[in-house]
């Protein structure tokens, strides 16, 4: 007579995916650079690996490496091709930055931005759908 699966033994449907970003400072902004967001992705990503068993959809990208144009790259990536038995994690380690951002459609919506490597506060005040 067999006994019946628990939860932890019953075979997942879907993929578990994971992109990990660490971001330690931007350059061109004024936010103050971090001193572990870089070190704390990269723990991240081995755990999420170890013990989570994420499969990680992109190297980790870290520091210069996330840019603006290769987060939104990865994450679109991260979106592509998934069924509703997939589970996606977006880890973020770095500064998330509030702002009120004027657009025709939404006047005075207040949006909040990750900072990546290449963030300035300029740009998407000049040009908020960035």
């Amino acid at each position: 007579m067999s006994t019946p699966a628990t939860a932890s033994e019953t075979p997942a449907k879907g993929k578990r995916l994971a992109l990990v970003i660490g971001v330690n400072q931007a350059p061109d902004s004024y936010l103050p650079p971090l001193q572990h967001a870089i070190t704390d992705a990269e723990a991240m990503a081995q755990a999420l690996k170890q013990y989570g068993k994420f499969e990680l959809v992109a190297p980790p990208l870290l520091g210069e490496q996330a840019s603006s144009a290769a987060v939104k790259k990865a994450i679109l990536r991260l979106m592509r091709d998934r069924t509703d038995d997939d589970v996606l994690l977006l880890y973020f380690c770095g500064h998330g930055l509030p702002m009120t951002v004027e657009k025709e459609d939404q006047p005075g919506v207040d949006l909040v931005y990750l900072v990546t490597s290449d963030f300035c506060e300029r740009d998407v005040e000049d040009a908020p759908d960035l």
